[in-house]
């Protein structure tokens, strides 16, 4: 009697488990978009498929979404797909998730309007705990042409149209974006409103645009990460990473080779300019970016690290460390003009440690007369006007380490160049050394402690090339630089030197 009792608690416990196990089959089953006919063929459109395992395992709960090699099929093609909480899409290692190229299936992004569905090949809406992972690849096709014949994304053109204090917008359909941000196509991946995201050994080519775009996101990790733009590394405006008023971000082993900033670091446009009251922009949040880390990363052919200059609800408290740049354009970029900035917060505590340069063309440029970003030519000289909501206010700059900044091979000119109402204070220079076959680094506008710097321009050009009201404490191995005051014949009183005026 008691063996049979025993044998059928062991039966019981047995079902339970085949139960168990079958209801896990099941769950992977359905979040896989191979049980609803995903093929990696490279011709079979997958978006439907994808998309709906993404649903059901979202009903589930949540879990990876894998899109596996099996045998040689290993490139999904698919039209945008949208990405949920507690959903991690798995492109396995040989795996190539490849946008379609017809455009139809496309909505535009842009920066200043809200998420609209189909502005990425692949987004997040106000989703936790969501990411990319696995080591496989996602190709987005910029470069081929139109599905239907038509120019491929990098060649799409927009015809300008007006000139407002020194910005070019793009006519009508786009009469309120700047042609800064290039003719307004859709992003590759982008998490609007989510937290908790993760991108991890994930390679992104071939962007339509922006590769991978956090806005008004928290808690961000990416890592491994790499982006390539081929055959021509250099096409315009296919940034590596963009934050638009995001925070808490960590971002570390990135390789990252394209044709714009590497990453950049963003918080808007100002609201409503030229149009007012646009309805393309309602709802937009405004928030700053903030706490951002980016580390041990390696950066080619783009523009380095740039802050700004979309940047009206401040960027501060960021640290980069341990960065090497090749042929880029730019080492760090903090840059902003007088209709970008925020007065209020500004940009500040922006701190470099470890950056290695080799043939950057302009290893360390901050400055407030983006997109010039040298300024006005002087003399006749720039004059100081009313400080606004929008004046740059940029403070608190810091390179440091060991080395803090090293270039070789610059080919243009370094620039701390700030506004006559508004300095750039307290940049903090440590372990600096630059050799440009270009002109020394220019100051202007600006304060800071300089220690141990070194500027190796052309033959006979000066290590600094020191204009209107500057204040620079020398220590180390740093030259003497010569203080200047304000141009005090442009206004009635004079402006007052750099750090002591109350409006900064």
């Amino acid at each position: 009697m008691r063996s049979s009792r025993l044998a059928g608690a062991i039966a019981l416990v047995l079902l339970a488990l085949a139960l168990s196990a079958a209801t896990a089959r099941a769950a992977a089953d359905l979040c896989s978009p191979l049980s609803f006919g995903a093929v990696g063929d490279g011709v079979t459109d997958n978006t439907a498929a994808i998309q709906s395992a993404i649903n059901a395992c979202a009903k589930l709960g949540g879990g990876p979404v894998r899109l596996p090699l099996v045998g040689d099929k290993g490139t999904y093609l698919t039209g945008p797909i949208s990405l949920a909480s507690h959903i991690h899409l798995q492109i396995d290692k040989g795996v190539t998730l490849l946008g379609t190229t017809d455009h139809s299936k496309y909505r535009i992004a842009f920066l200043n309007y809200p998420y609209h569905a189909n502005e990425s090949l692949v987004s997040a809406y106000q989703a936790v705990d969501t990411g990319i992972i696995g080591g496989g690849t996602i190709d987005g096709q910029g470069g081929a042409p139109a599905l239907d014949g038509g120019p491929s994304w990098w060649k799409l053109t927009q015809e300008t149209g007006a000139t407002i204090d020194g910005t070019t917008w793009y006519a009508a359909p786009y009469a309120d974006i700047p042609t800064s941000n290039g003719v307004p196509r859709p992003w590759l991946v982008e998490f609007y409103q989510c937290s908790s995201v993760s991108v991890n050994d994930i390679t992104l080519t071939n962007a339509p645009m922006w590769n991978l775009v956090f806005r008004y996101s928290s808690h961000i990790t990416v890592s491994e990460y790499t982006v390539t733009v081929t055959p021509d590394p250099k096409v315009g405006n296919t940034d590596g990473i963009d934050l638009v008023g995001s925070s808490y971000a960590t971002l570390l082993f990135l390789n990252i080779s394209n044709g714009d900033d590497s990453v950049a670091l963003k918080s808007g446009l100002p609201l409503n300019v030229p149009i007012p009251d646009d309805p393309n922009e309602a709802g937009l949040p405004q928030l700053p970016t903030h706490d951002v880390q980016i580390v041990n990363s390696t950066f080619s052919n783009g523009n380095g690290i740039a802050i700004g200059s979309e940047a009206v609800n401040g960027i501060y408290n960021v640290v980069a460390r341990n960065i090497v740049g090749n042929n880029t354009g730019y080492g760090l970029l903090i840059k902003s003009d007088r209709t970008r900035g925020n007065h209020a917060i500004g940009d500040y505590n922006i701190i470099v440690q470890n950056m290695t340069l080799t043939n950057a063309s302009q290893p360390l440029v901050i400055s407030t007369y983006y997109p010039a970003p040298d300024g006005p030519v002087e003399p006749p000289y720039d004059p100081p006007r009313p400080i606004t909501a929008l004046t740059p206010n940029i403070h608190d700059i810091t390179v440091s380490g060991v080395p803090g900044l090293r270039a070789t091979g610059a080919t243009g000119e370094s620039l701390i160049v700030g506004l006559p109402e508004s300095c750039i204070r307290n940049v903090s220079l440590e372990n600096v050394s630059i050799a440009t076959t270009g002109a020394g680094i220019r100051l202007r506008n600006m304060t800071g402690t300089f220690t141990n710097v070194t500027s190796t321009p052309t033959a006979g050009d000066p290590p600094f090339v020191v204009q209107e009201n500057v204040t620079v404490a020398t220590t180390g191995t740093t030259p003497s630089i010569a203080n200047t005051p304000p141009l005090g014949s442009l206004t009635t009183p004079p402006e007052p030197p750099c750090g002591r005026n109350p409006e900064n």
